[in-house]
Parts: C-alpha cells; sequence; structure tokens
C-alpha cells in the first residue's frame, strides 16, 4: 500500500530515517512503485498567538476580539446566505427551464460562447495575457475552450428564453427605473461598471430577454 510522505515521517524525531513505498509521480518510472528513504533533518513547532485584544488589533481594524468575532460572524452567515440564494435561483431557473421546454438555437450558443471567450479575453488584457498566452499556459485549444464554456452558454441562453416565456404568460413588463437596477445588480456581481455590463448584455442580445423577462423575474434571486 503507497504511504505519503507526511504519513511516513509523522512521530519522527530529527535525524531519525525512515522507509516507504510510494507510486512516482513523474520522470521516465512515472506511475511505478518505488521505494522511498527519507530522513528527518529538522523539526519544527508552530506557536499559534493567543486570541487577545491585542490580536484582533494587530490583524483587523478592530479594538476588540469581541468586535472581531461578530465581524466573522456577520460575513460568514452573508456568504452562506449569499451561496443559498445563488443554490436556489439555479433550481428555479432549472425547473422552469424543463418547464417550458425551450431549445435554443445552436448559433444562439455559438454568440453566447464568442460573448464568454471576448470576456475571458478582457480580463486576461487587464493581466497583460492574451488569450493565445492563455492557451498555451493550461494547455488548452480554442476548440476545447469553447466545448468547455459550452454547457454553461446554453444553460444561461435557455435560462434567458424560459423567463421571456414565463413573463409573456404571466403579462410582465418592465420599466427602464427597473432594468438599471437590475443591470447594477448583474455588474455588482461581476464586479464591472454598470455601463459596460449593459454593453455586454445589448451584444450578447441578453439585454432584450431582461426587458421581456421583467424584474419580478428576478427579484430576489440576483
Amino acid at each position: 500500500m503507497d504511504i505519503s510522505l507526511d504519513d511516513a515521517v509523522t512521530g519522527l524525531s530529527a535525524g531519525e530515517t525512515a522507509t516507504f513505498t510510494s507510486e512516482l509521480v513523474g520522470g521516465a518510472a512515472k506511475g511505478t512503485a518505488a521505494e522511498v528513504q527519507v530522513t528527518v533533518v529538522k523539526v519544527q513547532t508552530e506557536t499559534l498567538p493567543e486570541v487577545d485584544d491585542e490580536f484582533a488589533q494587530l490583524i483587523s481594524e478592530f479594538d476588540t476580539v469581541e468586535e472581531m468575532r461578530a465581524e466573522l460572524v456577520e460575513h460568514i452567515t452573508s456568504s452562506k446566505l449569499n451561496y443559498m440564494r445563488q443554490m436556489a435561483q439555479t433550481k428555479v431557473l432549472e425547473a422552469l427551464v424543463e418547464r417550458t421546454g425551450v431549445i435554443v438555437p445552436e448559433s444562439v450558443v455559438e454568440l453566447e460562447v464568442d460573448s464568454r471567450i471576448n470576456d475571458l479575453g478582457r480580463q486576461l488584457s487587464m493581466q497583460g495575457i492574451d488569450v493565445g498566452g492563455y492557451l498555451d499556459a493550461t494547455g488548452e485549444t480554442l476548440e476545447s475552450l469553447r466545448e468547455r464554456f459550452r454547457p454553461d452558454a446554453e444553460q444561461a441562453r435557455a435560462a434567458d428564453f424560459a423567463l421571456t416565456a414565463y413573463a409573456a404568460e404571466a403579462d410582465i413588463s418592465v420599466s427602464d427605473t427597473d432594468l438599471d437596477r437590475l443591470v447594477a445588480v448583474l455588474a455588482a456581481q461581476a464586479g464591472k461598471h454598470p455601463k459596460q455590463m449593459q454593453k455586454e448584455l445589448e451584444r450578447s442580445g441578453r439585454l432584450e430577454a431582461l426587458e421581456e423577462a421583467g424584474p419580478r423575474s428576478f427579484r430576489g434571486w440576483c
């Protein structure tokens, strides 16, 4: 049975040696079992600081541990609520797509994939990287990248179509103020400026879908 390095040296003191069998993960003999010998040179112990008011002041903007803990609890609670909200949104959209039975045209999926690749290109350019360099670094091709983006792209457009169909059935309309508010929320979630988000939505045709779907279809999900 293979033993990890951590397991082999656990409990050893400085100067002690352990021999164990492990599968090689690189080189010409990758994948074969080999006998490995390791000697512990030094043992170090990490001493954690006491969690007191001084520690709180050192690592945060708070004066007391109680204040710091209260902020952490609020942050964790907010994160969990956001996660639950996103999960609920996903489940509702999946159910709506199944109910309406929408079929997304291949051309629409391709446009959405193009939009996502363009988004990736803009994000990479802000870091001084182009898509070609990204593909070289990750070992992907443009074709494999498109295939990786395709499921999410198809799901997103199917949700748009389903929401549009639901809005038409429920006779829901949206005002310019509601639409601006929704675009602002989506921009904040994506870490983008509202104007940039609106242009991207217009390019992909999703802004029109949002207008037709109406704010009540999204309220409480975003």
